[in-house]
């Protein structure tokens, strides 16, 4: 349901929609038959008709977790004759969660849980739990996620990442000995930061790209899945000339350099003005990108340690 069926062009009608389409998935998984699977964008309705019930009749025990405002989460399911579930965390990643001190833009989740090696002790003879209990089997963390999808939101992301790492951090202080395998729909490509941070030993060096690529977006619209609103925060012609335009209109501010033609002898109270607000703008693009280069630093300071 949630597929844009503009950015599949090639792909036949049939082959997008959900109900054929959620067979074949199901299939595919029956087919592959892992131990473990995380699975991201599962509809909620399509998990609780079609994929849990099946799941369960397929010997896995499932997990699903989902924001409240959105009609789609993400799942981990595991095979119940190999594993038992001994711990589980759930991490919203929306305002009322802070990184470095900035609370989320974002409403994504991430789902997290602890594996043990065996059948669940509690479901067997009181012998057999009791064996399976005082044996030192060896278990594993896992997590689900899927992270902002917005391409130019790096930064939203690599605070979404910090706080995954965090909450996975906490959960192996519990389970030292525990591996970590952490899936999810990361939304990133290999050239990213976020991808080089995640996937590269520390310290990373990120390239100039990569870093500029960091800088935050500044828009009102940010959640919404109209993609062509401005970049910015407010709405009053400062802010609007702001990060700059390729349009103008009669009443648009006057370039530095129009104003140095007139000359500063003869300029008048109108052009005066109009220097002081092309001034006032500078200093505040100064300010903004100063501020912005801080909050990419601490950022990426905190995920490198």
């Amino acid at each position: 349901k949630l597929i844009r069926r503009d950015l599949f062009k090639y792909a036949s009608k049939s082959s997008l929609r959900m109900k054929p389409r959620k067979e074949r998935i199901a299939k595919e998984i029956q087919y592959l038959n892992p131990d473990i699977m995380c699975l991201q964008e599962v509809g909620t309705e399509e998990w609780h008709q079609t994929f849990e019930p099946q799941f369960k009749k397929s010997g896995y025990k499932s997990l699903m977790y989902q924001s409240l405002r959105k009609a789609h989460g993400v799942s981990i399911s595991w095979k119940t004759d190999r594993f038992h579930i001994v711990d589980t965390a759930r991490l919203l990643m929306d305002s009322s969660l802070e990184v470095c001190g900035e609370k989320l833009r974002t409403d994504n989740v991430a789902l997290i849980v602890v594996l043990k090696v065996g059948p669940d002790p509690t479901s067997e003879t009181a012998e057999d739990a009791l064996s399976a209990y005082n044996t030192d089997r060896p278990g594993v963390i896992v997590s689900s996620t899927h992270l902002f999808w917005r391409p130019t939101a790096c930064f939203e992301r690599l605070q979404q990442q910090i706080a995954l790492l965090e909450a996975i951090d906490t959960m192996k202080e519990k389970y030292p000995d525990y591996p970590v395998i952490s899936c999810g729909d990361y939304n990133t490509t290999p050239d990213d930061a976020g991808y080089d941070l995640m996937t590269k030993s520390r310290p990373v060096s990120l390239s100039e790209w990569q870093s500029d690529n960091l800088f935050p977006r500044h828009s009102d619209n940010f959640n919404k899945a109209d993609d062509s609103s401005d970049d910015n925060d407010d709405n009053d012609d400062t802010s609007n000339n702001l990060i700059g335009s390729n349009s103008t209109s009669s009443g648009s501010l006057m370039s530095y350099a129009n104003i140095a033609s007139i000359g500063t002898n003869v300029e008048s109270e109108e052009v005066r003005r109009k220097r002081r607000r092309l001034e006032k703008e500078a200093q505040r693009a100064e300010e903004l990108l100063r501020n912005d280069t801080q909050r990419v630093q601490t950022l990426v300071e905190k995920f490198q340690k």
